[in-house]
């Protein structure tokens, strides 16, 4: 990042008025590698389709359907209940997707929570086991909590 001084800022936009853009930028062009293509959801492996699933039913608030499709399975010894009610503080979570081979999908999770009347955006990392269309097994751990400056937006945190 870098501060120009807004006089001279000023002094510089006045001078380009009325000059097409590509005059205001001296030198060279420079190329850019081209941006790494998106995969199409069809695209995606069974295992990630799951473990997307599973967070989309958790953002909408949906907790009998992540319940299905996995909560049971990795929440052992526990309740529908106690699973559902885990996430009372979650007001919204971003899915990082960071490799999915074979049946293991590992993510990074970004959640907005609301935790001691304060938003706070926590970073989670975890692996998920997928089987036959259900989360086996997770092992997800908390890797960084801050106090949020939020305007109703989640902002990926680098971490």
């Amino acid at each position: 990042a870098f501060a120009i001084d807004t006089s001279r800022a000023r002094r510089f936009l006045s001078g380009q008025a009325g000059r097409p853009l590509a005059a205001c930028v001296p030198g060279p062009k420079v190329s850019t590698a081209p941006a790494l293509p998106v995969p199409p959801a069809t695209g995606l492996s069974e295992a990630e389709k799951t473990v997307r699933a599973f967070y989309a039913a958790v953002d909408a608030g949906d907790y009998a359907t992540a319940w299905a499709i996995g909560g049971r399975n990795f929440v052992k010894n526990s309740t529908f209940e106690r699973f559902a009610a885990g996430f009372e503080t979650t007001k919204s979570s971003q899915l990082l997707v960071l490799d999915a081979v074979g049946d293991v999908v590992t993510v990074q999770v970004t959640a907005r929570e609301r935790i001691g009347g304060q938003d706070r955006i926590s970073v989670y990392r975890g692996t998920y086991l997928v089987r036959g269309g259900e989360i086996r097994s997770a092992g997800l751990k908390l890797r960084s909590r801050r106090n949020a400056v939020v305007n109703g937006e989640i902002y990926r945190v680098a971490g």
